[in-house]
């Protein structure tokens, strides 16, 4: 009996050391007691958490782990000093992620300090998930506690949504929480928006206070709009009563519509606009965009000006565009004026445009 109790005894001991070491070895491979990784004795891990390499937090590894992505994936960017790498070995990462297990990973990233490393792998993520669920990505988005995450995680979604659903999307946007449509978020859409409805654009920051922001995006929007309709655009630009914000519309209308109608556009500054700096860089900017059709027409409406700074500085856009189209016939202009400061300056910009073109 003693004997056999003996060997019961030896038998439980080794099974005890047996096990205690499966479980040394266990833990010791990344793993705690509830069976999850953890950033342990691994070399890989090792190496993102130490710290010279403060940017991946052990949680983002743990992701990593859990979700079959590669663990050293990311270890590279700690020595890489070419920023193109850098955005190839982000991008090999986030696209390593199945559109299934994005909410995930997101959440996990969530969880950790954040970083600039942490932050634009979540906006990649969710922009990725937001192109093809975008429904999806906003209630996840807005799930999130107020906060400067939550503003960003929605705007991404309400960029991407709309770029595909701009209807849609507005509908959403005006549902949600007063603190999810402050001024920043309501220019992202509105910006969004611009390039194809300018109007509703102009309509969504209609009731925003005045601020350079805002007037901003209503130059932008108004550029838009008279890339199509000139006349419109103008009037709704003429009739806004802030003096200073009217000018910046009114010049933006005349430069959009330039291209498409040169000398509409050059009497409008003229008329239009005021002495200064406002028409001084509109003039400019429609001599470079008139003078891709019409340089001989740009010319003639130069020749108008009186000799000041600004006659100058159009000649020498003008003369730098129409001397690479056509250098004879710049070079006919030019020598056909009248002598004083309006040829001298021509002269001038068609040597130095001519020795451009010549080198």
């Amino acid at each position: 009996m003693t004997t056999i109790n003996s060997n019961r005894f030896w038998w439980s001991v080794g099974f005890l050391c047996v096990a205690g070491i499966g479980l040394w070895n266990w833990l010791d491979c990344g793993h705690n007691l509830q069976g999850q990784p953890v950033v342990g004795n691994d070399p890989a891990t090792r190496e993102l958490s130490t710290p010279n390499q403060p940017n991946l937090p052990k949680s983002a590894a743990i992701a990593s782990d859990r979700h079959r992505l590669s663990l050293l994936a990311l270890s590279p960017l700690y020595n890489e000093s070419d920023e193109i790498r850098k955005q190839e070995i982000v991008t090999d990462w986030v696209a390593r992620v199945s559109q299934d297990k994005i909410p995930v990973v997101l959440s996990d990233l969530q969880g950790v300090p954040p970083t600039e490393l942490t932050r634009e792998l979540s906006a990649r993520l969710l922009r990725r998930w937001a192109e093809v669920t975008p429904r999806l990505a906003a209630v996840w988005a807005t799930g999130l506690p107020q906060g400067a995450t939550r503003k960003a995680a929605v705007e991404q979604v309400m960029i991407t949504w709309a770029n595909q659903d701009l209807a849609v999307t507005i509908e959403w946007f005006q549902t949600l929480p007063e603190d999810d449509r402050q001024q920043s978020a309501t220019l992202s859409l509105a910006y969004e928006a611009a390039r194809a409805e300018p109007l509703v654009a102009l309509d969504l920051v209609s009731a925003l206070p005045p601020t350079r922001e805002r007037d901003d995006l209503l130059v932008y929007a108004v550029s838009q709009w008279a890339a199509t309709d000139e006349a419109t655009s103008e009037a709704w630009a003429k009739q806004v009563t802030d003096t200073s914000l009217r000018q910046r519309l009114v010049a933006a209308v005349s430069v959009a519509s330039a291209e498409r109608d040169g000398t509409t556009a050059a009497t409008l500054a003229t008329v239009a606009l005021d002495t200064g700096d406002e028409q001084n860089r509109a003039a400019v900017s429609i001599v470079q965009r008139w003078a891709q059709n019409a340089p001989q027409a740009v010319a003639s409406w130069i020749s108008q000006f009186p000799d000041s700074a600004i006659r100058d500085v159009a000649v020498q856009n003008l003369i730098t565009l129409w001397t690479s189209k056509d250098p004879e016939e710049a070079g006919r202009w030019v020598k056909g004026l009248t002598a004083g400061s309006l040829r001298d300056a021509g002269m001038t910009a068609y040597a130095q445009a001519l020795a451009e073109v010549e080198r």
